[in-house]
């Protein structure tokens, strides 16, 4: 089909949502065939087009799609956060009506309740979904199943379930405009994934950037401003690629077409925030020739009708021609019969991963309406997915610094709290910086704030609003298969609506309620209200409901004469069977900052069990423990929530339980052998002579060097140098170390210091040896001559099942040599090694406990540090899905010896030390904890002065000197 609005198809828009018009509409020509419906959804999009007049913005695909649609200016997401939202898009429902309003919820739908595609589809439409579903219900899995006929990242409607002719409602998700892209990746993965996809003139100055005014104006902020605008230029042209293939396919003319975002734009005070800037989104509607009866106005015209989440199904369906289910909440904006127009919209805030919050707003055309139930809450608290970027870095460091130096709009979104209350007049402020309450209104404004006061009151009541009950309440009616009726919520917000009150009597009276939700807000308001005797609190403490314990304990502990036992409190706390009540308990612990650190322990134990576990819950402990431990200066793993490592890119970290004594640990020690034996491979069972043989000899003024030849088994030799201090003797016995040699051409020459192409701090054998102790550096089979890596890696592999089990059978060779040496004392071996060497020496310390100390230099400790699943090591097992191992187990067979991890922040960075940690417990079995060592000189890679020093150190102090 070729007509005008045809060829405008590729100009087109991105974020979309939209339902599917099964229309039964006639007209004068007769009735019109089933629409196709498209939505093109962005994430975390404010409405930053040129459509909607941003001069920064570089939106040509979505400009010219809006001179074709109808472009809604007051259309609001139901809450700042994406799954809450999706909630809400897919149900039909509030997701505060649902228990779907806390971020990542896992709260079970009412059987009742269908995602509204399923009635698209009982209507004979092909559904089709690409992309993110993100539904924040235990029941999302049935939602996906009823709603799509296929739900995948490559689903389409050109898939080959869909029926020629048939009509469909297809969904794309675009993901480019996410806060990961806009702050949280780092700027290389951002530079990588976005910007290298953008032609020149498509990339933003920052200097022309607008500096909102809740923003400092400096460079980082420019940077980021200027970042959001890239990621919006990229998502336009996906939007456009989208609607050229529309057109390809020659359904432009049949298709209505919407574009729309989940919420606010993926920056601090937009995301998570009840402002407009977080709340409103791009809305536009395009409707072809055939279905221009059903738009409100004419292509290229705004509407200023109010639009909610909440309206989008039911606009679906009745452009479908279809009865609206009776669990939809919203009502229809466009088609044949749209409602009357909306005077308010409703949004909600709740817990976002660990930051546990209650906010509530109501809007119309004029006035925003925000109350705040956690006003001793900063809106900038801490979010550790926030945090890593740039901006929120700077914005904290600020307020923690300057906080005097902010202006009143940056001190409203950094300060330390919010207003109980905030009221805007949005046409004067669309920004929402001055709140009417800090100064004297007019009667206009004053009688507008009482009546948004009573209207929020009925909406959130008509709507069924859970967000007063606790997350706990809200389970313990989910596991009986129970909701809560009217009076539960109206007893519930009539008690959180007493945060702000100065009337403490009635609020000493909600203490002592049967109520649990009654006594968890008189906490919350008396310590709002600044109650001097929180004393009086004390026996909360002791409270049956966990919430009421965990909001108690945090007050209480910032008294010093009850921390101590408020503590106690919040440190059972974390042990609780229930994911949302220890969240509480960390979260509590947290934000008490030093006052909390007698609890290191249990903290530190919660990060090491959570930080490496891939769902949601232990996600948000992980988050929460681990800044805490930041905080206090505890040393954690830096997030990476870039494409390239994602947040789990080190190696998972099961705790390692010894048991309660030496020999309950040497079965589980035996047990953990075996294991590894499983994953090297069977090592040779019995040794050959070794037929040492002397190639050559060099007599230096300390020490002979000798390039030696031995047997490693019935076919194989290996060679090395030997060095041997001029002192040692059978009568004066000296420590034997292996050496073994980093990846380079000079390979054993170069530790042994043969020959002048390595550096002199490279020479560690020589300087061992130079210290009194035996040495020999033994060749890795790799750098035998003849062939390359791969090459003698394949025949190793002729015979051994892994490259690490023949590196493991060559030092434990290479030790055999210095044990059988007259001037060697063989109870005083060790190994070391650098980067390759390093992992030769972890692995002989394991297996061979002749070994009384190890040092293990860059040579990257977890299996996701290095390249270890490279053939030369273990190969490719340690990559697939379900492989559970890691080095923390191989330095628990090593306990009680002495073993010393080298890092320079490249390939053992602080992040080692967690591996360390893990161990740890085996060596405190053995009262040998000081034996377990990590030092980190963060000199980059090479072995260096540094490493060098470290080394010399720890056998010095091994054996009391090499005399």
């Amino acid at each position: 089909m070729n007509c005008p609005f045809g060829k405008h198809a590729a100009w087109a828009a991105l974020t979309l949502w939209c339902f599917g018009i099964h229309s039964a509409a006639a007209l004068a020509g007769g009735p019109q065939p089933s629409p196709n419906i498209l939505w093109i959804t962005a994430e975390d999009l404010s409405p930053n087009l040129g459509c909607y007049g941003d001069r920064y913005a570089r939106t040509p695909h979505l400009n010219a799609f809006a001179r074709e649609s109808v472009r809604y200016d007051l259309a609001f997401a139901a809450s700042p956060v994406c799954s809450p939202s999706r909630s809400c898009l897919i149900t039909g429902r509030y997701p505060v009506a649902t228990g779907t309003h806390q971020m990542r919820s896992e709260f079970p739908l009412s059987a009742s309740v269908h995602g509204f595609p399923f009635y698209l589809r009982q209507a004979g439409y092909f559904t089709s979904n690409q992309g993110k579903t993100d539904y924040n219900t235990g029941d999302a899995g049935r939602l996906i199943a009823e709603s799509w006929d296929i739900s995948s990242e490559t689903a389409h409607w050109r898939d080959a379930g869909r029926r020629p002719g048939q009509p469909f409602f297809a969904v794309f998700n675009d993901m480019t405009t996410h806060q990961s892209r806009t702050m949280s990746w780092s700027w290389q993965s951002f530079a990588k994934h976005v910007q290298s996809k953008l032609r020149p003139e498509e990339i933003h100055d920052p200097a022309l950037a607008r500096v909102p005014p809740y923003y400092p104006d400096t460079d980082t902020v420019r940077r980021t401003l200027a970042r959001y605008a890239d990621c919006v230029a990229l998502m336009d042209r996906n939007v456009g690629r989208i609607l050229a293939e529309l057109e390809q396919d020659g359904l432009a003319d049949d298709t209505i077409v919407f574009f729309f975002s989940d919420h606010g734009a993926g920056l601090p005070r937009h995301k998570r925030l009840l402002y407009d800037s977080g709340m409103r989104v791009p809305l536009l509607v395009r409707f072809p020739p055939k279905y221009r009866h059903l738009a409100p106005v004419s292509p290229g015209e705004a509407t200023d009708r109010l639009v909610s989440f909440v309206d989008f199904a039911p606009t679906v369906l009745q452009l479908a021609g279809l009865a609206l289910p009776a669990h939809f909440q919203g009502a229809a904006f466009a088609g044949t019969r749209p409602a009357a127009p909306r005077e308010y919209v409703y949004g909600s805030r709740d817990r976002v991963d660990e930051a546990l919050d209650l906010m509530r707003s109501l809007r119309d055309r004029k006035y925003l309406y925000v109350r705040n139930y956690q006003p001793l809450t900063s809106c900038n608290q801490p979010e550790a997915y926030s945090d890593v970027s740039a901006i929120r870095r700077e914005i904290a460091d600020l307020a923690r610094r300057k906080l005097g130096a902010l202006t009143p709009a940056q001190l409203d979104y950094a300060g330390p709290e919010k207003p109980v209350e905030a009221f805007y007049d949005v046409t004067a402020d669309p920004e929402q910086i001055d709140n009417l309450l800090d100064g004297p209104m007019s009667t206009e404004q004053a009688q507008a704030l009482e009546r948004f006061r009573r209207e929020f009151r009925r909406h959130r009541s008509e709507i069924g609003d859970r967000g007063a009950l606790t997350e706990d309440s809200l389970w313990r009616f989910a596991k009986a298969g129970d909701s809560p009726g009217e009076a539960v919520l109206a007893s519930a917000w009539e008690a959180a609506d007493g945060v702000g009150s100065s009337d403490v009597a009635a609020l000493l009276k909600g203490v002592e309620s049967g109520e649990v939700e009654r006594r968890y807000w008189a906490v919350v308001g008396l310590r709002r209200a600044g109650f001097a005797d929180p004393g009086k609190i004390a026996r909360l403490l002791e409270d049956p409901a966990p919430p009421v314990r965990f909001e108690a304990a945090r007050w209480l502990a910032e008294d010093e004469s009850n921390r101590a036992q408020a503590l106690e409190v919040l440190s059972r706390g974390l042990g609780e069977p229930g994911w949302w009540n220890a969240l509480h308990a960390c979260r509590a612990i947290e934000l008490l900052g030093d006052r909390a650190k007698p609890l290191l322990p249990a903290m530190r134990a919660l990060y090491l069990r959570t930080r490496w576990q891939q769902d949601d819950a232990r996600l948000f402990l992980a988050f929460s423990s681990g800044a805490w431990l930041e905080a206090i200066g505890e040393k954690v793993a830096p997030w990476d929530f870039g494409p390239e490592a994602g947040i789990f890119k080190e190696a998972p970290l099961p705790a390692l339980d010894p048991g309660r004594s030496a020999a309950e640990w040497a079965v589980r020690r035996a047990e953990l052998r075996q294991a590894w034996q499983g994953v090297l491979g069977p090592l040779p069972q019995s040794r050959v002579d070794l037929n040492l043989e002397i190639l050559g000899e060099e007599r230096l003024p300390r020490f002979k060097r000798q390039h030696v030849r031995y047997q490693i088994d019935e076919v194989t030799t290996a060679d090395g140098y030997l060095l041997i201090p001029a002192e040692a003797s059978a009568k004066a016995r000296r420590p034997g170390v292996v050496v073994f040699h980093p990846t380079e051409k000079a390979h054993a020459r170069g530790v042994a210091g043969v020959g002048e192409s390595h550096s002199s701090d490279a020479t560690h054998g020589v300087h061992l040896a130079e210290l009194g102790h035996v040495v020999l550096c033994p060749r890795n089979y790799i750098f035998n001559e003849g062939a390359d890596f791969a090459t003698h890696t394949a025949v190793v592999l002729r015979r051994w099942q892994t490259g690490m089990a023949r590196m493991l059978w060559d030092g434990i060779r290479a030790l055999d040599v210095l044990a059988a040496l007259p001037e060697v004392d063989p109870a005083r071996l060790g190994a070391a090694g650098h980067s390759l060497g390093a992992k030769e020496a972890l692995y002989l310390a394991a297996f061979d406990e002749r070994v009384q100390g190890a040092v293990f230099s860059e040579g990257g400790l977890g299996l996701a540090m290095s390249n270890w699943e490279a053939p030369w090591y273990l190969g490719p097992q340690v990559r697939q899905t379900g492989f559970a191992h890691d080095h923390q187990e191989l330095l628990a067979l090593i306990a009680p010896r002495a073993f010393l991890v080298i890092g320079g922040d490249s390939a053992d960075t602080d992040e080692s030390q967690l591996y360390l940690d893990a161990a740890r417990p085996v060596y405190s079995l053995y009262k040998a904890g000081e034996k377990l060592q990590f030092r980190n000189h963060r000199e980059g890679h090479p072995y260096g002065p540094a490493g060098r020093e470290m080394t010399e150190r720890f056998f010095g102090s091994l054996w009391g000197g090499a005399r």
